[in-house]
């Protein structure tokens, strides 16, 4: 709160007790300046108090950075409007050294995007003072700035930092996505917002005047008031004539409202003229906006008996002097006293006093009764916001003219019509909030086709395929053409889901075929068109239908904002495909797209690719950052249909870092999804995972068995199967080769065909690898000495992947010791443990030490504690130890505060047994490189 509005309020007084609620917010302010941030709720019904409570906190607030926002209904579809709030009381120097703020923030773009700079400019204010963010009414915040504050504050720790949020009535009363934010911090604190006590009413009384009431006066009060904070306040700012009656006991109104109604009637009929404009206008605005549309010439001469009734909280200094109401109850009730005559004249006045988007409202709020004309208008403006990519604005539109609708299938149409557009739009988990008056519409294909994403996005694949099936065995009837277009598209992304190709493509084609309007159906159908064609083909087959149908521009610098979904399926095709560069190229420029853009994306897909990328290239560090986003976003929006390969990566992940315990608890989650979706890409990823888990144990055995899902899949040459086949079938002929079945390890090595080779470049190494593994266990040791030879003779390092690479040196160094040629088996041994020590591979590097240690050449002087004993984000922070960056540089490497990076390295050294940053820095080097013989 600004100093101006804390010294208006402190005028009308209205402040008491609260003393444990206080203390409890103080204490955590002293613990967010000692480096432990925390979130805490302010909870209570409207009038409790807890708006009180928490201005008064926030003029407590004079060593610290207070950032405060307050939450409005009216502007629940206004995209980062609280983050925008929050923005414009931080410094404009230190805002304009974070452009991509603003950028993303006009554009409505990734939340992810937002939120990474908030947590840079969060570190640079908490180097200055601990910071207190304060949000009032969290329950009305608008979605893109619930997920970009989601992604801040699953990011503090020790940073110096309060997240404070008022919530009306209880966290459980929020929005599915604002509740898994708390849900998602590690510390959250709830203060719950009671009723005054008899003491408080009677400390309220004396503060407002009243210092002789009679002890059965106050007890009065405060049983009929309920010890409801703005009901007492309210009735005590009465002239005490006016509450007490002949007898002498206290007239106490029936309600709060009637209270704050009685007050009106006794005002100068140009104070409640100023209130009732202030009411229509339902916001803090400026005092000449308000005069204007209440047609008072002197506001500041009637203004002065709505404040004393502490109705009003004025702030004359600042520049438009704005005006608002102390509380919404009191608005409400101001608004009721009014006649509809008078609420209508003053809305449709209101039109011309504020924005387009404003006047839409007012224009609905003016109509008493249906309006077929005001509702066609609303359907207009609809369309030329979806035309422009606001989908969600587009939608409320809808909403409002529903309200207007002339009967009852017109209301129903277009309340299915605004949630089907929250379903294919940027924020589709809004739909959620309007199922009870799905559930409420007559039978329709329509509702039938949202009930289905609903099911979709729940990940219950086969009750929303029964939804989407009976409205596709009708055709594409021109009425239910909105319905089919859904169905078709959610049958898409099922298809997608099973792997099922020609199904998937047929069902785009009809999307193409018949939709014309839908332009984010159109873009989901085109890239599920695209997997169709991958699904039978593979993945060039893919990456060549969205080039050669002009669906994407070759070069992604020629990318345009609306090709960010393409951009987003191509990147994985050339994952897939073994293209990494490609891959990470295409991700990145679809991210970036997409963080300047209203269009829906698939921002996890592309984050994965990221990760997949970086992490066969043998950046394992910056993998795990990224699949991390992945997932969260992908939890986030509600996608289930992105959660396996997110889950499948960050098990392989922790697989290949020797975490077996954080490898399994993914494994786990993705087993449940599997059971619940059946066959597709949640089998395929799992039993990929749990190959890669098996093949990081070197238990080959299980190999086999992770692998019997996909072994056994009806057609190895299509789907799934077919997309992962460069990363699961390598692991298959060598499990095979190791537990003797030699005959059929041929046979998988022959299938490991010319187009598979061709399609992912560093295949031939695994090849050649194989190859000479299925030689040795033959006996033809001198034969699988000449393929590894001319395998790494011929190989150049940066095509092919790292681990495979250093799997094969240490095959080859083993051979040649056994034939006799030790030194030089050793001098291979050791680039093989070197390569493993960079990559920071602790199965594969304590497998080759052993070895190292067996032929008497010490691998590395290791201490008694192993780095997978970190946890993964202690790993993180070691492994950029060891490179040599500096705390800042990894804070701004891993998005996180310095002081979060010294709590790791704390833990770290305790763990390790080490006292000091040299100690951990020449760890870390010791495991990355060859000891000397």
């Amino acid at each position: 709160m600004r100093e101006d509005s804390a010294v208006m309020d402190a005028r009308v007084g209205g402040f008491v007790g609260r003393a444990a609620e206080l203390a409890t917010l103080r204490d955590l302010v002293e613990r967010a300046a000692d480096g432990e941030a925390n979130l805490v709720t302010v909870e209570g019904p409207p009038g409790s108090g807890k708006s009180m409570l928490i201005r008064q906190f926030v003029a407590e607030r004079t060593r610290e950075i207070v950032l405060h926002a307050r939450a409005d209904q009216s502007e629940i579809d206004y995209g980062y409007g609280v983050v925008e709030q929050l923005l414009a009381r931080v410094d404009s120097g230190l805002l304009g050294k974070f452009p991509a703020l603003r950028d993303v923030i006009e554009a409505r773009g990734a939340t992810f995007a937002i939120g990474e700079q908030l947590v840079l400019l969060l570190k640079e204010l908490q180097s200055m003072a601990p910071v207190v963010i304060v949000i009032d009414d969290w329950q009305w915040s608008d979605q893109l700035s619930v997920r970009a504050l989601g992604f801040v504050a699953r990011r503090l720790w020790c940073e110096r930092v309060l997240i404070t949020l008022g919530v009306r009535y209880s966290a459980e009363a929020l929005y599915p996505e604002q509740a898994r934010l708390l849900g998602s911090v590690d510390r959250l604190t709830r203060i719950p917002v009671p009723p005054l006590s008899r003491g408080e009413v009677e400390a309220l009384a004396v503060e407002l005047g009243h210092t002789e009431l009679p002890v059965r006066q106050l007890n009065e009060i405060h049983v009929r008031t309920g010890g409801h904070a703005l009901y007492a306040y309210t009735l005590l700012l009465e002239d005490k004539v006016a509450w007490r009656g002949v007898s002498g006991e206290i007239a106490v109104p029936a309600s709060l409202t009637s209270t704050i109604q009685h007050k009106l009637t006794a005002m100068p009929e140009r104070s409640r003229a100023l209130l009732e404009a202030l009411a229509v206008l339902d916001d803090q605005v400026p005092l000449a906006q308000m005069a204007v549309l209440a047609d008072v010439e002197d506001p500041v001469r009637y203004l002065q008996q709505p404040l004393n009734s502490g109705l009003l909280v004025w702030t004359p200094s600042e520049p438009t002097s704005p005006v608002r109401f102390r509380h919404a109850i009191q608005r409400d009730s101001v608004y009721q006293a009014m006649t509809p005559e008078r609420r209508r004249q003053l809305h449709l006045r209101a039109v011309g006093l504020v924005g387009e988007r404003a006047a839409w409202w007012h224009r609905v709020s003016a109509v008493d009764v249906v309006s077929a004309s005001l509702a066609e208008r609303l359907d207009d403006a609809a369309a030329r916001e979806a035309a422009e990519g606001e989908v969600d604005l587009a939608a409320t539109y809808l909403l409002w003219a529903a309200e207007v609708s002339g009967s009852r299938e017109e209301r129903e149409r277009r309340t299915l019509m605004a949630v089907a557009s929250f379903l294919t739009g940027r924020t589709p988990s809004r739909a959620e909030r309007h199922r009870e008056m799905v559930d409420s519409c007559h039978r329709s294909a329509l509702k039938s086709a949202i009930l289905g994403w609903y099911e979709l996005r729940g990940g219950r694949y086969h009750t929303a395929e029964h939804h989407y099936r009976a409205i596709l065995a009708n055709g594409w009837a021109v009425e239910h053409g909105a319905a089919a277009t859904l169905a078709a598209v959610g049958m898409a992304i099922i298809h997608g889901v099973r792997g099922e190709g020609r199904a998937a493509v047929e069902v785009c084609e009809l999307v193409l075929a018949h939709e014309t309007v839908n332009q984010q159906a159109l873009q989901i159908a085109r890239g599920c068109l695209a997997w169709g064609e991958a699904f039978q083909e593979g993945p060039a087959a893919g990456r060549r239908t969205l080039t050669q149908r002009k669906w994407l521009p070759s070069a992604p610098q020629d990318a345009g904002r609306a090709d960010a979904l393409a951009l987003t399926f191509r990147g994985m095709f050339n994952l897939f495909a073994g293209d990494l560069a490609a891959a990470e190229s295409d991700a990145t420029m679809a991210l970036s797209l997409s963080a300047h853009s209203v269009l829906p994306s698939d921002d996890e897909l592309a984050h994965f690719t990221v990760a997949a990328a970086k992490f066969i290239a043998g950046n394992w560090q910056q993998a795990a950052v990224y699949v991390e986003r992945a997932t969260e976003i992908a939890s986030t929006e509600g996608k289930a249909w992105c959660g396996a390969p997110c889950k499948a990566l960050a098990a392989g992940i922790y697989a290949m870092r020797g975490n077996w315990a954080l490898a399994e608890a993914e494994l786990v989650r993705l087993r449940r999804c599997a059971q619940q979706s059946g066959p597709g890409q949640y089998v395929a990823f799992l039993a990929t995972a749990e190959a890669v888990l098996a093949h990081a144990r070197c238990d080959h055995v299980a190999i086999r068995e992770a692998l019997r899902p996909l072994i056994e899949w009806p057609d190895l040459g299509s789907g799934w199967p077919l997309i992962l086949r460069g990363w699961w079938w390598p692991l298959h002929v060598e499990s095979l080769i190791e537990t003797g079945s030699l005959i059929e390890a041929e046979a998988a090595l022959l299938a490991f065909d010319e187009r598979v080779r061709e399609d992912v470049p560093s295949l031939p190494v695994v090849a050649a690898r194989l190859a000479g593994l299925l030689q040795c266990r033959r006996g033809d040791l001198k034969d699988a000495e000449r393929t590894w030879r001319d395998a790494l003779s011929g190989t150049e390092e940066e095509s092919v992947n790292p681990l495979q690479l250093a799997l094969l040196e240490q095959e080859y160094g083993r051979l040649l010791r056994t034939l006799g040629r030790r030194q030089a088996g050793t001098e291979v041994l050791r680039r093989a443990r070197d390569r493993f020590a960079s990559l920071g591979d602790s199965p594969f590097l304590a497998r080759c030490d052993v070895e190292l240690d067996d032929s008497g050449c010490v691998g590395v002087n290791r201490r008694n504690r192993k780095p997978s004993e970190l946890t993964a984000r202690e790993q993180e922070v070691a492994d950029r130890v060891g490179l040599g960056m500096t705390n800042p540089e990894i804070a701004n490497d891993l998005f996180v505060s310095a002081k979060t990076i010294e709590y790791h390295l704390s833990n770290i050294y305790s763990r390790l047994g080490l006292r000091n940053r040299r100690q951990l820095r020449d760890h870390v080097r010791e495991l990355q490189a060859a000891a000397d013989s």
